[in-house]
């Protein structure tokens, strides 16, 4: 068992992630041993303060934020990470679940995403957007023995090379052009 564990949020810093309402309910779980690492471009300095001043009154809490990462540095991190977390309000994709999935990480994501394969195939959680049901896949996520959330990534890692593979979705649109023509 790794002694000290990772949660990530990766993505724009934007209130319409839900960054603020994950570091309430970070705030109010008893979470040991776990620290969030908030990653990504600040679009808004105005709640990225707001947000700061939340994890300087924490105590005992381990938050850091890091900033934009790209390249070698953001491979080492989802490498790293132990769990993903996407607390968002909307979402059209969600590229960073797919990028967490295919680093074998398991995610918990809000129903604002599309990835309703997390709940189909248990490689993570699919949750309604709202306090409650976020503190429960956390602490779910956290209270799980290590080696089931390690099961969690390998079989998210499967799954992406299933149904997200280049080769996959070339032929998903090469299927659909033959219908559309025939």
């Amino acid at each position: 068992d790794k002694k000290k564990k990772i949660a990530l949020y990766l993505g724009r810093i934007n209130p319409t992630k839900g960054i603020l309402e994950l570091l309430e309910v970070w705030k109010a779980l008893e979470i040991k041993n776990w620290t969030l690492l908030i990653a990504g471009i600040s679009e808004d300095l105005f709640y990225e303060k707001n947000l700061r001043k939340i994890v300087d009154e924490m105590t005992f809490k381990k938050v850091i934020f890091l900033g934009p990462v790209y390249g070698n540095e953001k491979h080492k991190l989802l490498k790293s990470t132990d769990l993903f977390i996407l607390p968002t309000k909307t979402e059209n994709f969600g590229i960073s679940v797919l990028e967490a999935l295919a680093y074998r990480i398991p995610v918990i994501t809000t129903k604002a995403a599309p990835w309703s394969i997390l709940t189909k195939y248990s490689i993570g959680w699919w949750i309604e957007n709202n306090p409650i049901d976020l503190s429960k896949a956390i602490l779910k996520a956290i209270n799980k023995p290590y080696s089931e959330l390690i099961n969690m990534g390998e079989n998210s890692y499967s799954i992406v090379k299933e149904k997200f593979s280049w080769d996959k979705i070339a032929n998903s649109y090469i299927n659909k052009y033959r219908n559309l023509i025939s």
